[in-house]
């Protein structure tokens, strides 16, 4: 009997040893790399539920800064993190240069990734832009819940307007008066001559004066310089006739006066630093995500502004819902190393910031403090709770903003009540929906290495020639002049090729 109970005895230690080690949580190492308003992520609550559910212990390496400097000497030293976290940690090029330390994500997600699976499924042509040339994922993407399809949105100072008796442009010839008299009639009544008409980022930023293209005809994609025109062919916007015209009138502004002179050079410091300049407001019209973007002294005096109709009768938005929702920061969100020893259950662990509330938290905050769930079903998105903070500010505290893994699915987002920052957006990409035409955004595609080597080389004397001429002939003029020979070295350094090479891209994930 006395050897029966040893047994026994012995059998229990064994049971619950075995129980033990099934309890020991699955730890991995990961680089998150930050905004730097972002709390560390082990102190937001739903990802601690997150790591409890799925019995996850993640070692954390944080940067917010640098990282630019840092990331080819990880790279580079062949001990990699478990995992990549973050839409800022790495671009496609990093991951396609070193190909041999990232896992194909593919059958993981199809054996582990229900939430993952579910995203793809209902978002049409999402899987493409994450798809490397062999065929396999090896970043997961991630969905912005109520996100517009348009990316930087007009303003106009209606306070102006009534000072002057002056109607709201409705073309590219009546707004250009409606700046003569911002400049010249003291619409903020102050006796000085310190209006500045028209204040807007450098050209090329999504929040510059490029949203105003569409009134010559085309606009971008966004995210690129390539478009398809109206025929249907992908073109790169730079070396159309349509942005011939454009610059042209961008010229005729700037010899007015009716432009900010530093516009093509300021940085976003110098940039938002402007608009809040003190005392009277000083400008009249000017480009942002919302109105926040305007020193909120002056916000109120601003009312959204429609695309305006062109020479030739054009009247369009630049949209791209796909990359306003999924690639604002960059497409890839998360990558796994082959350094990786529990991939599977890593999947698992990442699977749940695809559940409908893990993220909505972790893109909007977490629930009570950012989030309220009410009784009948639905989530209100609550104001700042520290007034210290502004909405945008507030979301990237609480919760990832734009950087991080998530997906809430269309059923969801319809009982999700926006508070004023989410709401502000939707009301204005409802005022430009009439406006976007979906044939003219070109998906991005990810590349061959070797094609994505020669794009890289071509673009980079593309942009330095399309650069250097623009900010010439918006100061100087002289396009109409010049304008063949600017095509003729937009050639010599390859742009046909670079077209080829999208072109092709482009159809073969089509078939």
């Amino acid at each position: 009997m006395k050897r029966f109970f040893a047994i026994l005895l012995a059998m229990l230690l064994v049971s619950v040893s075995f129980v033990a080690l099934a309890e020991e949580p699955t730890t991995i190492s990961a680089v998150a790399v930050l905004s730097s308003h972002t709390d560390d992520l082990e102190t937001l609550p739903y990802y601690q539920e997150i790591a409890e559910a799925t019995n996850m212990n993640i070692e954390w390496e944080y940067v917010r800064t640098g990282w630019d400097e840092k990331k080819p000497l990880v790279l580079a030293s062949g001990d990699l993190p478990d995992v990549f976290f973050g839409c800022y940690a790495l671009k496609v090029s990093d991951i396609t240069q070193n190909i041999d330390y990232f896992l194909p994500l593919n059958d993981l997600i199809e054996e582990n990734c229900p939430n993952i699976k579910r995203m793809f499924e209902d978002v049409p042509g999402l899987a493409d832009l994450v798809t490397w040339p062999d065929g396999n994922i090896y970043a997961l993407p991630h969905v912005m819940p109520l996100r517009p399809s348009h990316f930087g949105a007009a303003f106009i100072n209606k306070t102006w307007l009534d000072n002057l008796n002056l109607e709201m442009p409705t073309t590219i010839d009546e707004f250009t008066d409606v700046m003569r008299h911002f400049k010249n009639d003291d619409p903020n009544g102050n006796g000085e001559a310190d209006e500045i008409p028209m204040y807007a980022y450098v050209y090329n930023n999504n929040f510059g004066f490029r949203t105003l293209m569409g009134s010559f005809g085309i606009t971008d994609s966004i995210d690129s310089d390539l478009a398809y025109d109206n025929d249907g062919n992908m073109v790169y916007v730079p070396a159309t006739e349509n942005y011939k015209n454009y610059i042209s009138w961008m010229h005729d502004l700037y010899s007015e006066g009716l432009i900010y002179s530093d516009f093509l050079t300021m940085d976003w410091s110098s940039y938002m630093g402007a608009m809040g300049l003190g005392g009277d407001c000083k400008y009249g019209f000017a480009c942002g995500w919302t109105p926040a973007h305007i020193s909120s002294e002056y916000r109120d005096q601003f009312v959204q502004m429609l695309p305006l109709i062109g020479p030739d009768g054009s009247q369009e938005w630049a949209s791209n819902y796909l990359m306003v929702a999924c690639g604002a920061s960059g497409y890839n969100v998360v990558s796994l190393t082959t350094f990786n020893e529990y991939p599977a259950e890593t999947m698992k662990w990442l699977d749940k910031f695809y559940e409908d509330e893990y993220g909505m938290q972790n893109y909007f905050g977490p629930m009570d403090l950012c989030i309220e769930k009410k009784d009948d079903g639905t989530y209100q998105l609550l104001e700042p709770a520290d007034p210290a903070y502004d909405p945008d500010s507030w979301l990237w505290k609480n919760g990832m903003g734009d950087e991080g893994p998530y997906y809430v699915s269309q059923s969801t987002q319809e009982l999700i009540l926006p508070n004023t920052w989410a709401k502000t957006k939707l009301e204005l990409d409802k005022g430009y929906q009439p406006y976007f035409n979906p044939n003219r955004a070109v998906p991005a595609v990810i590349l061959e290495p070797m094609d994505n080597d020669i794009v890289s080389e071509i673009l980079t004397d593309v942009e330095r020639i399309v650069t250097e001429r623009r900010a010439h002939w918006v100061v100087d003029g002289g396009i109409e002049d010049e304008w063949d020979e600017y095509i003729a070295s937009l050639e010599e350094v390859g742009l046909q090729e670079y077209l080829e090479i999208e072109r092709n891209a482009v159809a073969r994930v089509s078939d």
